[in-house]
């Protein structure tokens, strides 16, 4: 089971429900005309300035929810658009959307949709109805499942060698060198099956050469322990060894010659310093280790991602690595920078080119005074993400995107006036914000609409920069 992050992004904190008093807030830079503060506090409703921004276009956004039920449309949530000359809130209607009418030329608008108990959605630069629909999902909760074990025999594998054994929703195994049987876990999510083949790959115990590979015809999602047994093919089914590029830009905080540590992408585990996937259209970001994959130091501006992949059913969906400013054994800064790059073009001269990056800077205080500048090439989207800084866990609270690789130096949105930030879930006695730029592959859904297998390069803040969250309202 290839468990990237808890939500589609690289700094998406671990949500575990926390407890937070509603805060108020002073007005800040970035507050529009009439209003107060970016919490809401000014109750909703119409236009708070003078002229307001009301008008005759239609701006819409279709608000969903990602937890069980899947997709199910989500009511009642506040939505507010704002800009310097006012704003407007309402709320979604049983179908999950909600409709404003404005002046376009009072825009570019910021819309942002919240409420309590979800982590709230804020889009920047918003001049027509939003693309697609903004997912919110319960802080805290997951999907109804249950836990089964996966157990089998293990046979034609050299005596000598180790396994790598994987399916969709599984924990990885990897087996100790001889070994003649298994034993994993695996989650069911009920009413969303998945299929169960299970890939095994031989790695040669002293070269790190994968020199096998098997995969099972796949089974039905089964609601309890399974056997199956894997027996290596013979003769032995060739790995083939290929190479994918990763080009790094020569200037900005993001170079080749910063670069000093080298992760994997995933936390479950697997053989390799990369990674390489197949992805299951079953379930939204289920996936299996399908190779093996391994990440060099960079060389003359570029890092190696090295692959061993099979063809058929066991040919791979991606490829990728984490690298980050980071030294090894060292603690990552508010200055640091981490990169998840995925490779979807595996061919013979597959590469990778990583935009340059000037900016990933967060000034002030507190949430009230935050000044965030984003400014990078080659991006789709820059985000700002809002989270608890307390304890051992992290807690995304609130996600804020901007179209393109860039945000001018400003403070955060507001949230709509029904809902305050400490409505939201988890403890913000101590609060942080990171920003992060993604690229993402052709075609790919609005990033408030999107699944991490359409993502291509993930960049931002190692460790976002501590704000103190509590306000006093002017």
């Amino acid at each position: 089971m290839s468990i990237k992050t808890s939500l589609p992004f690289l700094f998406a904190f671990t949500a575990v429900v926390g407890s937070s008093a509603a805060v108020g807030c002073s007005s800040s830079s970035s507050t529009p005309a009439g209003d107060a503060g970016i919490t809401g506090t000014d109750g909703g409703g119409g236009d708070g300035a003078t002229g307001g921004i009301s008008g005759s276009k239609e701006i819409s956004v279709t608000v969903v929810e990602t937890m069980e039920p899947m997709n199910t449309p989500l009511a009642n949530v506040f939505a507010r658009i704002e800009a310097p000359g006012g704003f407007l809130e309402v709320k979604t209607d049983a179908t999950g959307v909600a409709k404003f009418k404005v002046d376009p030329a009072k825009g570019p608008f910021d819309v942002t949709v919240a409420i309590a108990g979800y982590y709230a959605v804020s889009i920047l630069g918003v001049t027509d109805s939003i693309p697609g629909s903004i997912i919110l999902a319960q802080i805290g909760a997951m999907p109804s499942s249950k836990q089964f074990a996966a157990t089998g025999s293990i046979s034609g594998a050299t005596a000598t060698n180790k396994l790598q054994i994987d399916a969709f929703d599984w924990m990885t195994v990897v087996t100790k060198a001889g070994a003649m049987s298994y034993s994993t876990k695996f989650d069911t999510i009920n009413g969303v099956p998945v299929p169960i083949p299970v890939m095994a790959i031989e790695v040669d115990s002293t070269t790190g050469d994968a020199i096998n590979g098997s995969i099972t015809a796949p089974v039905d999602r089964m609601a309890a322990n399974m056997v199956i047994n894997i027996t290596m093919p013979s003769p032995a089914v060739n790995a083939n060894k290929s190479t994918v590029a990763i080009n790094w830009p020569t200037a900005g905080i993001l170079t080749a010659a910063l670069l000093k540590g080298v992760g994997s992408p995933v936390t479950d585990m697997h053989i390799g310093s990369g990674i390489v996937e197949q992805i299951t259209a079953s379930r939204e970001g289920a996936a299996m280790f399908c190779g093996i994959a391994n990440t060099s130091a960079p060389t003359n501006g570029v890092t190696t991602l090295s692959l061993q992949t099979f063809t058929g059913a066991m040919k791979p969906d991606i490829a990728g690595t984490e690298v980050s400013t980071i030294a090894p054994m060292k603690t990552a800064t508010v200055t640091d920078i981490a990169a998840l790059v995925y490779a979807h073009d595996l061919s013979a001269s597959a590469k990778v080119d990583v935009g340059a990056i000037t900016a990933l800077t967060i000034d002030g205080t507190s949430l009230d005074d935050a000044q965030i500048t984003v400014d990078s090439t080659g991006y789709d989207t820059a985000q700002i993400f809002v989270s608890n800084a307390a304890g051992m866990t992290n807690t995304t609270v609130w996600i804020i995107y901007q179209q393109g690789g860039k945000i001018a130096k400003r403070g955060l949105p507001h949230l709509p006036g029904g809902v305050k930030i400490g409505d939201l879930g988890g403890d913000l006695s101590s609060a942080e914000i990171a920003t992060q730029v993604t690229k993402f592959i052709s075609g790919a859904k609005p990033p408030w609409d999107n699944t991490r297998t359409d993502q291509a390069l993930l960049i931002g803040n190692a460790k976002g920069t501590p704000l103190d969250p509590t306000f006093t309202k002017n």
